[in-house]
């Protein structure tokens, strides 16, 4: 008589979770989000009697959650997450998974305006990552860069200073001081000081984005649009008003090339445009800038 024997569930699961990775690098997310649906159920299933295995459905809630993410399912998402860490304190579950995951869900809030709850969990990312033998920098500095964002909404400009300074010396350290990583800071740091009225210092910021952006053959033409964008608003607001114009100039040029994936920024732009000219008596020329950006911008919209 032949004997069938069963494989394990925790093997059938690992087979599953490989699945579901080649799924989503084929950028089948769909089939990826469907395995992923039934390597959590099985895993929740298989913890009832095995409680030692938590550690499988934290990987497959893990990533079935950053799949609904990229799917843009925020809410079913943040479910998801929510579900993985109530396994905090189970002795099988990594440390630097939990981080990921209280990341993860920290950007949900963050995306949704939820300002507090995505603070408390990007610092308690932070704690866990810092308490690691081999530090996550990059992982580190991308959540210091967002918890300057934060708390430059909730106008803590001193604390939103400290964190971007924090991420660019990461950044720095490890990337080079000319990745595209420590220019998106600058311009940060930029906006930042604009917004707290120390327009000087906001001005530098905006020249060293400006400078590394200009100098790196991976800039894309909205991030440099952007950029001249940025410094171009800070000048005009120093009273610099012909090197403003010229910046403002170079921002739409960049930017209306590339309107299928910046129209929004365009729009803003021409409009901040518009505003400086209005103020300098060319009232003529701003309503042509913005009726050309409204007219070009429908077409996108």
């Amino acid at each position: 008589m032949r004997v069938e024997v069963k494989k394990s569930t925790p093997t059938v699961l690992n087979v599953l979770i490989e699945r579901i990775q080649n799924l989503k690098k084929l950028g089948k997310l769909e089939d990826a989000i469907r395995a992923a649906e039934t390597g959590a159920e099985s895993a929740r299933r298989l913890i009832e009697s095995r409680p030692d295995q938590a550690c499988n459905l934290m990987t497959c809630l893990e990533l079935l959650g950053d799949l609904l993410r990229d799917f843009g399912k925020d809410l079913e998402a943040e479910s998801v997450y929510v579900e993985a860490l109530s396994l905090e304190g189970v002795e099988s579950i990594e440390r630097i998974q939990l981080a990921r995951i209280k990341s993860s869900l920290a950007c949900i809030y963050d995306n949704n305006s939820l300002i507090d709850e995505a603070i408390i969990l990007y610092n308690q990312a932070i704690d866990i990552f810092s308490s690691l033998n081999r530090l996550p920098h990059i992982d580190i500095a991308n959540i210091r860069n967002n918890l300057g964002m934060l708390y430059k909404n909730r106008q803590d400009y001193e604390i939103a200073e400290e964190n971007y300074m924090i991420a660019l010396e990461i950044f720095e350290k490890n990337l080079g001081s000319s990745s595209h990583e420590v220019a998106a800071v600058y311009n940060n740091l930029g906006t930042l000081f604009y917004d707290s009225g120390f327009l000087s210092q906001s001005r530098e910021m905006h020249e060293q984005a400006l400078d590394i952006l200009s100098q790196s053959k991976e800039s894309s033409e909205p991030d440099l649009g952007q950029s001249h964008a940025n410094l171009a608003a800070s000048l005009g607001k120093i009273g610099e008003i012909d090197e403003s114009i010229v910046n403002y100039r170079l921002a739409i040029n960049f930017l209306e090339k590339n309107l299928n994936n910046g129209s929004a920024i365009y729009e803003i732009t021409c409009e901040n445009y518009s505003n400086l000219l209005k103020q300098i008596g060319k009232k003529r020329k701003a309503n042509s800038i913005q009726k050309k950006a409204k007219r070009l911008v429908t077409k996108f919209t």
